[in-house]
């Protein structure tokens, strides 16, 4: 995304504003526009975005003054704030100022102060319901000339010299001495009532500030000529023209379209880097701004809290959905394969049994002979009967205990029999023997039931 200037000057009537955007590292203006205002147009239709507003030098009160350099910020701002206080036609606690220094001149600050009353900057303000900008900093049309001018001339570096610009919405007059601004004055009000006599009302309003300089700063001599800058198509061209050849202040004729538009000289104050620009932006209006930020940033992460809560429902709806039509299949498969399994299970049942029928090597007859060998002398069986699935159960009785467990001990080393459970011995007193009972598991029988 590209990185965009917007610079705005402003009086009540009229407004002009530039964009600029930033290409290979360098700010271009890639329009300029004007609007004529009233009560009903007041949103300045194509602005967006953060915006630097630059108020009419007509509409704050400017002067220049030499303060000590202070190595911190905060010293300086107390020092505006104190001669802020002893100057303002205004009450302290109904007034916005903001300063700027404008060059360092024998070891002292030259700051431009403005100053403008609490009502004035509430009437601009934005209404955040209507307007598509926001204004970022304030400032004051001065100083776009400024910087117009220090791009397009040679400033003198001994007396004084004016720059008389007569722009029909932004006129004012820029006094400087050394080198150095030292007095800023608008001209709004005489150029809007175009009277009869504008040239000798603009011959004693330069008057008028080069005697209140001469009474605060001693008399100081002009350089040759005056620059009266102004638009040769302006309704007042011709009064202008005889004002720059007039005796008293005579001077040199410069096209406004050379100097360039006012509001480009705002954005490419805007642009410069490592420079603290004045800014009359109310606390308040930062304050706002912060909160509205907050609670928009509140009401997104809502939404994308929101949005992930219903992401994952419709997840777990879509995911249980699909795991039952995929378990509702395979019920279906299972119904549909039972009954062939159930008959696979029972043929290898019956295969099995089968297969423990026709198996000789381990009929009765084999069992019999098996333990008829293993029986010690002194031992006597009573009872055998033989069943493949059951296996063989035998009852006997011998003559002592020792007997018994010989008898077992064999029947384990068998390799028919894997499994010889004996019960018992008990003795028999009436018989004087050792009554013992024995079921034997078979080879097969325990193999098929390991499968």
């Amino acid at each position: 995304m590209s990185v965009q200037l917007t610079g705005i000057v402003y009086n009540k009537e009229f407004c002009e504003w530039s964009v600029a955007t930033k290409n290979k590292d360098v700010f271009e203006i890639v329009s300029t526009h004007s609007n004529v205002l009233d009560s009903e147009n007041i949103l300045f239709d194509g602005l967006t975005g953060d915006c630097t507003f630059s108020l009419s030098a007509e509409h704050a009160m400017l002067v220049v003054v030499p303060f000590p350099v202070v190595e911190e910020a905060d010293e300086l701002e107390g020092m505006v704030s104190l001669h802020v206080d002893k100057i303002s036609p205004y009450p302290f606690e109904r007034t916005y100022f903001g300063y700027e220094v404008i060059d360092e001149v024998g070891g002292s600050l030259l700051v431009l102060i403005a100053i403008v009353p609490v009502e004035f900057l509430e009437d601009i303000k934005p209404n955040p319901k209507r307007a598509k900008f926001d204004i970022s900093r304030i400032e004051v049309s001065s100083l776009g000339w400024l910087k117009l001018i220090l791009q397009k001339s040679v400033l003198h570096k001994h007396g004084r010299q004016l720059y008389v610009i007569l722009d029909e919405e932004f006129p004012e007059i820029l006094v400087f001495q050394n080198g150095s601004l030292v007095a800023v004055r608008s001209l709004k009000r005489i150029i809007k009532d175009r009277a009869d006599n504008l040239e000798q009302e603009l011959l004693g309003e330069i008057s008028q500030l080069i005697l209140s300089l001469e009474l605060e700063q001693g008399a100081i001599e002009l350089t040759p000529e005056v620059a009266y800058i102004y638009s040769p198509d302006s309704a007042s061209a011709d009064v202008y023209t005889k004002l720059a050849a007039a005796d008293i202040y005579k001077g040199s004729i410069l096209n406004i379209s050379e100097l360039g538009d006012l509001s480009k000289g705002v954005v490419e104050r805007i642009s410069s880097e490592g420079v603290e620009l004045m800014d009359m932006t109310p606390e308040t209006w930062v304050a706002e701004k912060k909160a509205l930020k907050l609670k928009n940033q509140f009401i997104y992460a809502g939404v994308a809290v929101l949005l992930c809560w219903l992401f994952i429902v419709v997840g777990f709806v879509m995911g249980f959905s699909y795991q039952s039509k995929k378990v509702a299949q395979l019920t279906a498969l299972n119904s549909k394969l039972e009954p062939q399994a159930g008959l696979v299970m029972s043929v290898g049942r019956r295969a099995t049994e089968m297969e423990r029928y026709v198996n000789n090597r381990i009929s009765s007859l084999e069992c019999l002979r098996e333990i008829s060998e293993l029986l010690p002398e002194g031992v006597e069986l009573s009872a055998l009967s033989y069943k493949k699935t059951d296996g063989v159960r035998i009852a006997g009785m011998a003559d002592n205990v020792n007997m018994v467990y010989e008898f077992k001990d064999k029947l384990d080393s068998s390799e028919l029999f894997v499994e010889v459970d004996l019960q018992g011995p008990q003795t028999d007193r009436r018989k004087g023997k050792e009554i013992f009972d024995i079921t034997l598991t078979l080879y097969e029988e325990s193999e098929g039931g390991n499968q």
